[in-house]
């Protein structure tokens, strides 16, 4: 089992953890070491001394280094209980595009698990990370109601119902769409700007049962096969980094929230 490293906690002993650049360091990596936990991370051009060696070399793509904490780093780790040095090993990869990728990781074995593996291994966690960005693009996650720590958590627990029942109540449209682009070039699927405003129109007949269940799922089945989206594999989108104002500008005027 593979878990993607965000905010929640780990709590499977014998998983993998896999987690995005600037989460590691030190003491963040000294934690899950004390803990027993498996981890593999991408490092940031700012990181490690061994990172950026590994950005610059060519020679190996893997190397296992003893990491040491110093200065206020070893300071912490003392008050914390953690281990003031810790054996990693850091692997280069480079991606299709070119690019040079470079993961910190407690596998430590390099005949068992080889430096071509983390391409894809690394490569996991987006199904995770496109979860990611619909809860938080879709329905606004971080769009709180109120300020407190219960408001905060109710609205957490209230998105991720939401998003259960949407992948419910989409099962038999997706299944429909498969059957019918299966010879396309490109599969369709449910377009989640149409599933989420959909329950936000049945909300009442979903929850008091206002008509029976089955014609109101052959309603909401209709209305999630009527606009599908596509999925296109092997898709290259470059990334592009807008200012606060193009920003800005967006979300106050052209974006249009789903729910």
């Amino acid at each position: 089992m593979i878990w993607l490293w965000n905010t929640s906690s780990i709590h499977f002993l014998g998983d993998l953890i896999l987690f995005d650049r600037n989460y590691p360091s030190y003491i963040f990596l000294a934690s899950l070491t004390k803990l027993g936990r498996h981890f593999t991370g991408r490092c940031s051009k700012k990181s490690f001394k061994a990172a950026r060696n590994r950005f610059k070399q060519r020679v190996t793509n893997s190397n296992i280094v003893t990491l040491k904490a110093e200065g206020t780093v070893k300071k912490k780790c003392q008050e914390l209980g953690l281990p003031e040095k810790m054996t990693v090993r850091f692997v280069r990869v480079r991606l299709s595009t070119g690019e040079i990728e470079v993961l910190v990781t407690s596998l430590l074995d390099e005949k068992k698990y080889t430096a071509q593996m983390f391409k894809e291994l690394y490569n996991l966690r987006w199904g995770v990370e496109g979860f990611f960005g619909v809860i938080k693009e879709r329905v606004k996650i971080e769009n709180f109601t109120g300020k407190t720590v219960i408001s905060v958590k109710q609205d957490f627990f209230a998105i991720m119902f939401l998003t259960g029942l949407e992948s419910l109540l989409t099962k038999a449209a997706d299944s429909q769409l498969f059957k019918k682009s299966s010879l396309n070039k490109h599969r369709q699927t449910v377009n989640n700007m149409v599933s989420f405003n959909a329950i936000k129109n049945f909300r009442v007949e979903l929850f008091y049962h206002c008509k029976p269940i089955q014609e109101l799922m052959a309603t909401l089945t209709e209305w999630n096969i009527s606009d599908p989206t596509y999925t296109k594999r092997n898709r290259k989108v470059p990334r592009k980094k807008s200012s606060a104002r193009v920003s800005l500008n967006y979300y106050k005027r052209i974006y249009k929230p789903c729910f």
